[in-house]
């Protein structure tokens, strides 16, 4: 870090508060301006009292210093060089230890605030730690609210609380406000959140849900809402975040979304209708409005795969929120990455390490080299959404292009520095997951629950393995209540192992099971 805290400056002042090192000043005449402090500059009225009292500054010029210190006005603080050292010369002080105050206050000056704002700062920092630790959740659902447009700032801090152990419970028509709420030691994402819906949108939907009760599915919703709120673009942004899921026991997300005009149109029509009286039967009955609704007759779709439905809910909420991409592969990923880009942290030593990190290629950035070439950043996130940056150099760039483009899941080899703070990734070498995969494992189950249609599941699965054919012997662990049996298939039956991940989204089979250099991932 640049500035005071990276020179550690702040572990001095600690050193002499606690009286391990004695105060220094370059002058006894600075004693009176700096004892506060134990003789460390802080303040910028300290830097303005200096300059008066070595140098002869009016308190005009003493505020000009300032201000150019603070803009880092590299012209202007040479200039200022030059008044200082006549100054100090001309009230008798060494000119030597004069230029060396000069420029230790041009250090810190470039980072110091007034005392009033750095009272304030500290005692707010104090605040916002307490709370941090003693109350996360609410701590978490208040800044998230804070920042709900700033979806860079949301992303980070969804990421902060869930290393904290704070977790995110998904978008609900039913259960949200239209900020983030504290539900027990969670957060409930807030409605207005979630790109396309609004703050005054949300506090019209949470405003509905309280005076009529709670929504009893998509059609209900549509039927409820006032025109000026209700549009295409909402229904489909709820729908994909996974909004109605806890509502809406007919309809999958993506029926929903692929048809939210057509729902729109018919809650629409039905409002216009009662408010013109053409009360339906049910209406007379005294059905409440909604409840026996049957919609606008649209045929079922097939749900989004895991990755489509992941991928929908970062775009729409800057976070993965009902799973994460990586969760069907935790336990290959661990046998070919024990260490997780967020274990890097808590390694011990300061000296450069290499690892193996596995994890998906996040936000890269492009630069250009002194000598002209290209080199880039990326993040790389893996389990648990912990992320470490990865500093890509030029050979490592031109050698593996095409595999760092955002969104790819790689294996990286390479080193880190442990002394740097924080610690970053520079990767020698970069590969698909998929490739390494297909390397290294020497074989793949499937666990299939026979009850309930456990034929057609296993139909199902034959007709998914016919396109994944590849050199990885199979086997099935077919469940019946408390036991199970395994089946190793014949040789007809070999598979790719990103093809058999590919099945298990499009068949929704569980417990893919990769076995890697003779164990289980």
């Amino acid at each position: 870090r640049p500035g005071p805290m990276g020179s550690g400056m702040h572990d001095e002042f600690v050193e002499v508060k606690r009286g391990r090192r004695p105060e220094t000043y370059l002058f006894e005449e600075l004693r009176p301006i700096l004892k506060d402090t134990y003789g460390i500059i802080v303040y910028q009225e300290q830097v303005m009292h200096i300059a008066q009292r070595v140098a002869g500054y009016t308190l005009g010029q003493a505020d000009a210093l300032r201000k150019a210190m603070g803009k880092k006005d590299a012209g202007e603080m040479r200039r200022h060089r030059g008044i200082f050292l006549k100054g100090a010369r001309a009230k008798g002080f060494d000119p030597g230890r004069a230029g060396e105050l000069y420029d230790l206050m041009a250090k810190f000056g470039e980072y110091g605030f007034n005392k009033s704002h750095a009272v304030a700062y500290s005692y707010i920092s104090y605040q916002t730690a307490f709370l941090k630790r003693r109350h996360p959740p609410a701590f978490f659902a208040a800044v998230l609210s804070a920042e709900m447009s700033n979806t860079d700032k949301t992303t980070a801090y969804i990421k902060d609380a869930r290393e904290n152990g704070v977790e995110m419970l998904p978008p609900d028509v039913n259960e949200s406000l239209a900020a983030f709420d504290v539900e027990g030691r969670a957060v409930r994402f807030g409605l207005a959140a979630v790109k396309n819906v609004g703050e005054g949108a949300a506090e019209r939907i949470v405003g509905e849900r309280r005076r009529g009760g709670a929504y009893r599915g998509v059609v209900d919703f549509c039927g409820r809402l006032p025109q000026k709120v209700l549009g295409k673009k909402l229904l489909e942004s709820l729908a994909r975040a996974g909004a109605f899921d806890g509502c809406e026991r007919r309809l999958n997300r993506r029926t929903v979304a692929e048809n939210a005009e057509r729902f729109v149109g018919h809650g629409l029509a039905r409002q216009q209708e009662r408010s013109l009286g053409q009360a339906s039967l049910f209406d007379l009955e005294g059905v409440s409005p909604g409840e026996e609704w049957e919609g606008p007759g649209v045929e079922p779709l097939p749900e989004y795969g895991d990755r489509e439905r992941f991928d929908l809910e970062e775009s729409l909420m800057g976070a993965y929120v009902s799973g994460h991409p990586l969760d069907g592969l935790a336990g290959a990923i661990r046998r070919i990455a024990p260490l997780a880009p967020g274990d890097v942290r808590a390694l011990d030593g300061d000296g450069r390490r290499d690892c193996v990190l596995a994890g998906l290629v996040r936000g890269r950035k492009d630069v250009t080299t002194r000598k002209g070439e290209r080199m880039c950043f990326v993040a790389l996130e893996g389990l648990g959404g912990s992320s470490i940056e990865c500093v890509v150099f030029p050979g490592t760039l031109v050698r593996h292009e095409a595999l760092l483009a955002a969104g790819g899941l790689v294996v990286m080899r390479g080193r880190v520095d442990l002394s740097e703070s924080p610690r970053k990734m520079f990767p020698d070498s970069v590969r698909s997951f998929e490739d390494e995969l297909e390397e290294r494992v020497t074989g793949v189950r499937i666990g299939v629950t026979m009850e309930g249609g456990g034929e057609a599941r296993l139909e199902g699965l034959r007709e998914g393995l016919a396109r994944c054919a590849g050199k990885a012997p199979l086997e099935l662990v077919l469940r019946h209540g408390d036991g199970e049996a395994r089946l190793p298939l014949g040789g007809g039956f070999r598979v790719s192992p990103s093809a058999v991940l590919a099945a298990r989204e499009r068949e929704g089979f569980h417990d893919v099971e990769f076995v890697i250099d003779g164990a289980a991932g």
